[in-house]
């Protein structure tokens, strides 16, 4: 490993968890480590520490990670140091501008554990060398040893249990503010301080799904992850701030808070294999709808026929069902109204998809047993959040079903 003395590797990201994280992991790898906590400082620190590889995540303030890769790739002097990309799996737009501005390699932050991360930075920078376990840095103090083995033998990493500890700690406060966040946030009835509430809300959303993500919080980790992008895409363009995204983002931090209330440090949490149904009798809808949910890593049907997609689910469990309101020989209502006495998916979320006037003018009246609803038109980020709240949500309700209209 004395090859690796010689070697220095830049962290650029705005999360201290993760900088700590990765700076320990490095170190007792045989590196030379520095930090930056925004895009600014990380370029400077780039012409001062002299690195031989950035690890970079994407969102950040100061420059974001596509604007430091382009910056790198027209210098005569950076243009070919190795950069390696964390990034969220629902940032997918964002990840392939910066493969095509020059990153090295992508990994997702949500998935991809530490340990993964540091061999795939070893390989980039010693190819032909293997990281010798030894070199692991064991951060799982506080731990029994069979607390720890117990955890390490479910797919764990061993450096992984004392940030599930930290985390499960700190959920509590982290909770609270989401929840006092969210409250400000929906309740603000100007524009400039909605907006204001909704910045600082993304910048905690952001460090909940780097803390979750490193300490193998699947489910948590991916809500959060897609949730930071959809309030970026909010963020973004003012049309975008409806009042069905502005329910969804609520929606998210209440399932969120609820998630972080049953959890412990030796709670498996993992995402589950799910299936879902989409009816629409409009094409480009339907399209629309399976794009979104192919964000999530969603296994989705679609049918453009409510009269099929009744005796599809007559014979098939779904997960979660995303049904058209508006179709010309059965609403959606009714379709929803028959299925519900369906052995098979008579417990399934139903989400409605509808016309903003539907979803901002519903009454209080017994729905016809629809869970939620979205409207269109919809950010294909709004969808798949929806999808993930009632994929991933605990086995208590984090909502009661709405009171739609017929």
């Amino acid at each position: 490993m004395t090859e690796n003395i010689m070697k220095k590797i830049l962290i650029i990201d705005d999360d201290p968890i993760v900088r700590s994280t990765y700076w320990d992991k490095y170190t007792a790898a045989g590196y030379s480590v520095d930090a930056a906590s925004d895009g600014e400082s990380g370029l400077r620190k780039v012409e001062e520490f002299r690195p031989d590889l950035i690890q970079l995540d994407l969102m950040i303030p100061k420059f974001n990670g596509v604007e430091i890769i382009k910056v790198l790739r027209s210098s005569v002097e950076w243009k070919s140091v190795p950069v390696v990309v964390l990034s969220s799996t629902y940032n997918s737009d964002m990840v392939r501008v910066a493969w095509d501005a020059g990153a090295t390699k992508c990994l997702s932050k949500l998935d991809t554990t530490p340990n993964r991360i540091v061999d795939a930075v070893h390989h980039i920078l010693s190819p032909l060398e293997v990281l010798p376990a030894g070199n692991q840095p064991q951060t799982g103090q506080g731990q029994t040893e069979n607390d720890q083995e117990a955890l390490i033998s479910r797919g764990l990493e061993a450096s992984q249990v004392g940030l599930r500890r930290s985390f499960v700690t700190r959920s509590g406060q982290l909770s609270a503010e989401l929840d006092k966040m969210a409250k400000a946030f929906s309740n603000s009835p100007e524009r400039t301080a909605r907006i204001l509430r909704l910045n600082a809300m993304a910048r905690t959303v952001h460090g909940l799904a780097g803390h979750s993500g490193l300490a193998g919080f699947q489910r948590i980790a991916h809500l959060s992850g897609a949730l930071e992008v959809l309030i970026k895409d909010m963020l973004a363009d003012a049309r975008n701030m409806t009042a069905s995204c502005i329910g969804t983002v609520t929606q998210a931090v209440h399932c969120l808070c609820a998630l972080m209330a049953e959890i412990n440090v030796a709670t498996l949490d993992e995402c589950r294999q799910a299936l879902v149904l989409a009816v629409d009798d409009d094409p480009v809808s339907l399209e629309t709808l399976s794009m979104a949910l192919e964000k999530t890593g969603l296994k989705a049907i679609r049918l453009d026929n409510p009269e099929l997609a009744l005796r599809v689910l007559a014979q098939n469990h779904f997960d979660l069902i995303m049904l058209d309101v508006d179709m010309p020989t059965i609403r959606g209502f009714e379709v929803c109204r028959v299925l519900r006495k369906l052995e098979m998916n008579r417990d399934t979320p139903i989400v409605f998809v509808t016309s903003m006037s539907d979803y901002e003018n519903r009454k209080t009246s017994e729905a016809a047993g629809g869970n939620d609803m979205i409207a269109k038109p919809f950010l294909m980020m709004e969808l798949a959040v929806k999808a993930l709240i009632h994929i991933v949500k605990p086995a208590t309700r984090v909502a009661e079903p709405l009171k739609l209209t017929a």
